[in-house]
């Protein structure tokens, strides 16, 4: 009796296999589709280049959709009202996002920093070194559009673009870390930065305090406008690069593993309640009340209840120490800073499970995510320009209705907003001038 074999991508399925040895197979590695089906299957298995093509394109997405949703988030909280008329309490929208969308903000630009440096395979050598140098330009061209800005109009809002700047510069040290390093430094961060700067802050009581410095303020007191951006500002470097290097962390690691929505999402929310609840019960405890009034001495107990909801109108305590106790939004504090760090971490799992499932109905976040600099910009202009002509509900939708369709059609015609193209090309430029991609290009 003969028992015909056939091939294996043509034998019928009711034909069991021939009995007796089979030749060896090669392990298939996963670099290279496999011989076994090369012949009905293999066009229907993606390459490695394009898997990893893929990859990038979702983290990228994800990260541009991160910067989508600050920056209405930043949006919301710049023109909707602090207070519930009805009820005299703090509204959900200043509840959810004052303080944690300029954060998330910020972690989102580590994470592109990240990206720009190698993501989790660092860049070594020569193109390590010229990343550096184009970060640094960006840093300058930076600070120099801030002042530009400020100049130009009176923001009724502070403007982060001269502190994102100066970020970038003080990061400098930390690009070279890698991911788990930078967590720790992150951790450590969260901790000494709040007494860091509580101390400088004390022993600079006097200086100059300039709430968005212009070119002015640079040639007149250059050490109060360094003294604002990095100690007593709105946005100060010194606290405020914690969540640039929480960025920078997340970047070098791994993003796309199926797990990794989850983890942030959980972690973040942990440590985001974690933080806010703990500082609560400080507060109202008995012992810890005394101590923030002790740090506020000349405070009722109206401005106190309204600092721990709201945070500080202006310069933040400098008597005693007892006001870190509180959680308050853009205090600068160990718990502030941890729970805005926490709730970033769930907003980017929250963010990356989205995009997975339902990229189409971010594509809107996405686009204003691509062009982070103009819309920012562009919203300041619009508040200015509209802000006592029209508040509330109707000012945010009319803000969101013209930025978000501005950055939907400017998608369909260029890769890049107007402001990012110009920054990167002056960047890229300047770097290549002082530090070109071959060493013999010079000559």
């Amino acid at each position: 009796m003969t028992i015909e074999k056939h091939a294996p991508a043509t034998v019928p399925l009711d034909i069991p296999p021939a009995p007796g040895p089979r030749p060896p197979r090669p392990r298939w590695t996963g670099e290279s589709a496999s011989p076994s089906v090369n012949g009905a299957f293999a066009e229907y298995l993606p390459t490695p280049a394009e898997k990893r093509r893929r990859l990038f394109e979702q983290r990228f997405i994800g990260v541009h959709a991160g910067k989508g949703f600050a920056l209405l988030a930043m949006v919301a909280v710049h023109t909707l009202p602090r207070l519930d008329p009805s009820t005299g309490e703090a509204t959900w929208t200043w509840t959810l996002f004052a303080g944690t969308a300029t954060a998330l903000f910020c972690v989102i630009a580590g994470i592109g920093l990240a990206f720009d440096t190698g993501a989790n395979t660092r860049y070594v050598g020569r193109a390590f070194d010229r990343s550096l140098l184009n970060i640094g330009f960006q840093a300058v061209l930076l600070v120099g559009l801030g002042l530009v800005v400020n100049s130009l109009v009176e923001l009724p809002e502070s403007d982060i673009l001269v502190y994102i700047g100066a970020m970038y510069l003080l990061a400098l040290p930390l690009y070279a870390l890698r991911g788990r390093q930078l967590l720790v430094v992150t951790g450590v961060l969260i901790l000494l930065t709040p007494l860091i700067r509580y101390a400088f802050d004390y022993q600079l009581q006097g200086a100059g305090h300039y709430v968005n410095p212009v070119f002015s303020h640079v040639f007149q007191d250059p050490a109060g406008v360094v003294s604002t951006v990095l100690l007593t500002g709105s946005f100060p470097a010194l606290t405020w690069i914690t969540f640039l290097c929480l960025g920078l962390a997340i970047g070098r690691l791994t993003l796309l593993r199926p797990g990794t929505p989850l983890l942030l999402l959980t972690v973040g929310l942990i440590i985001g309640f974690g933080a806010k609840l703990t500082s609560w019960f400080l507060v109202r405890s008995p012992e810890g009340y005394n101590t923030m009034r002790s740090s506020m001495a000349d405070a009722s107990q109206t401005q106190i209840d309204r600092f721990l909801v709201f945070g500080s109108d202006g310069a933040l305590p400098t008597t005693t120490p007892g006001w870190l106790l509180s959680a308050a939004p853009m205090a600068s504090t160990p718990w502030s800073i941890a729970a805005s760090c926490g709730f970033s971490l769930a907003a980017i799992g929250l963010l990356i499970a989205l995009i997975r499932k339902l990229p189409q109905l971010l594509r809107p976040i996405i686009d204003v995510g691509t062009m982070p600099i103009t819309i920012y910009v562009g919203h300041l202009f619009l508040l200015t320009l509209f802000d006592s002509l029209v508040t509330g509900w109707a000012l945010f939708t009319f803000e969101v209705i013209v930025l978000v369709a501005f950055a939907t059609l400017w998608r369909r015609l260029f890769s890049h907003g107007p402001l990012e193209y110009c920054v990167s090309r002056v960047a890229t430029f300047a770097t290549q001038a002082c530090m070109p991609a071959h060493p013999r290009a010079r000559s």
